[in-house]
C-alpha cells in the first residue's frame, strides 16, 4: 500500500549507487569495543541487527544509520547478500519507525527534485499503518529486479514516513561516472583510478553526514514531525568512515581538503545523538567486515 503523501515516481528519480567493497585499505585508527551496551542494543531483535557504535545516545534528537548492502550500480543486479540485508534492513527500519517514532528517512542516493511530501491532511502515526509485510512477501518484492525495489522505497510506501535529501548532486554524478567507468572492463582501471574513487567516496560521505542536521530541520519546521529523529541508509562500504568521523568529531587529511567544514562536526555540535547499526547477515560476514574495514567488529 503507497502512502498518499508520497508520489511512486520517486523510486525512478535516482537509483541508490551500488558501490561494493572497492579495496580493502587499512584497519580503523581507533580500537572499536564490543557492541554498545545501550538500551537500543538490547532492545533490537537480534535477527534484524547488530548496534555497532554509538555517540551521544542520551540526546533528544537521533539519528539512526544502517549500513546496508544494495544492488548494483552497474547492472543493477542483486548481490548474494542483497536481498536478505534489504529484508533485515527493512526490519531494523520498521522497527525504527514503531518503537522510537522515526518520522524522517534519508537514503543514501536520493533526490527530492519535483517531490512534494502532502502533509494537509495532518500527520499520520506509525501505529496507524497497515500490519507488517510477511516475509515471503517482502523477499518477492526485493528480488523482482524487473523494477527498482530497496528497503527504503519499501519503507516510505508502506509507513507515514517523510523523506529527506543529504546528497550533493554534483559530487553524486562525478561518483556515479567514476563507478561506471570502473565496471566497464574495457576500462584502463589503475590504482591512481581507485583511489581517486575512494577519495571522490570519502568526501560524499562527509557531505552527507554534514548535511544531515539541516535536512533534518527543514522537515521539522514543516510542522507534520513531532521530533528530530531520522533513519540515513547508506552502503556499509561507508561505514568506517563515518565512525571515524564522529569518533574524532573532525574530518582529517587532504583528502577532504577541499570542503568547508567546522572543526567539531555538526552533526554532534548541534545536540544529535547517532547509533550506527549493521544488518546481522553483515555484521556475521567476516569477509565483507575485513572489505569494508570493520573487522574489529568480526567474532573471534
Amino acid at each position: 500500500m503507497m502512502n498518499s503523501r508520497f508520489a511512486p515516481e520517486y523510486i525512478l528519480l535516482k537509483v541508490l549507487l551500488g558501490i561494493s567493497f572497492l579495496v580493502a585499505g587499512v584497519s580503523l585508527a581507533f580500537s572499536l569495543d564490543s557492541a554498545p551496551h545501550s538500551a537500543i542494543n538490547q532492545e533490537l531483535p537480534n535477527e534484524y541487527g547488530r548496534v555497532v557504535y554509538q555517540k551521544n545516545q542520551d540526546a533528544k534528537n537521533q539519528i539512526f544509520i544502517i549500513g546496508q548492502s544494495h544492488r548494483s550500480g552497474v547492472n543493477g543486479k542483486n548481490g548474494q547478500d542483497t536481498v536478505q540485508s534489504q529484508m533485515e534492513i527493512y526490519r531494523i527500519g520498521e522497527w525504527l519507525i514503531r518503537q522510537k517514532n522515526v518520522e524522517l528517512l534519508l537514503p543514501e542516493g536520493f533526490f527530492q527534485n519535483g517531490i512534494v511530501q502532502n502533509s494537509g491532511q495532518g500527520r499520520s502515526y506509525a501505529n496507524d499503518a497497515p500490519d507488517s509485510l510477511d516475509s515471503d512477501h517482502l523477499r518477492s518484492l526485493l528480488q523482482d529486479t524487473r523494477r527498482f525495489v530497496s528497503a527504503d522505497t519499501l519503507l516510505s510506501s508502506h509507513y507515514p514516513i517523510r523523506l529527506g535529501q543529504v546528497e550533493d548532486e554534483e559530487l553524486y554524478q562525478v561518483v556515479s561516472y567514476l563507478v561506471r567507468k570502473l565496471g566497464n572492463r574495457n576500462e584502463d582501471v589503475n590504482q591512481a583510478f581507485i583511489e581517486e574513487l575512494n577519495d571522490y567516496q570519502r568526501k560524499r560521505t562527509a557531505i552527507m553526514l554534514q548535511n544531515i542536521p539541516f535536512a533534518v530541520e527543514t522537515e521539522y519546521q514543516r510542522g507534520d514531525m513531532e521530533n528530530k529523529h531520522a533513519i540515513f541508509t547508506i552502503g556499509m562500504a561507508h561505514i568506517a568512515d563515518i565512525i571515524e568521523i564522529l569518533h574524532d568529531k573532525s574530518i582529517k587529511g587532504a583528502v577532504i581538503n577541499d570542503l568547508l567544514l567546522s572543526p567539531a562536526f555538526d552533526l554532534l555540535e548541534e545536540s544529535y545523538g547517532v547509533t550506527v547499526i549493521l544488518p546481522r547477515s553483515l555484521a556475521e560476514d567476516g569477509r565483507a567486515l575485513r572489505l569494508s574495514r570493520l573487522e574489529q567488529l568480526a567474532s573471534p
